[in-house]
């Protein structure tokens, strides 16, 4: 299994989140959800979690 990291820019009404997704079997298991500020922090969060940054 591999952890993931998946970041969402936000939105006018949305805060910017990192979704830490483990992948398995070809399936994705939700882990945890994050609020970041920007891309670089989520990077950084995704290394310190151990998970590899997936779409960004």
């Amino acid at each position: 299994m591999a952890l993931a990291a998946e970041f969402y820019a936000g939105t006018k009404n949305k805060a910017p989140v990192l979704d830490i997704v483990r992948i398995g079997n070809g399936r994705r298991e939700h882990v945890e959800t994050v609020p970041v500020i920007n891309k670089r922090e989520a990077r950084a969060v995704a290394n310190s979690m151990g998970a590899t940054p997936w779409n960004f």
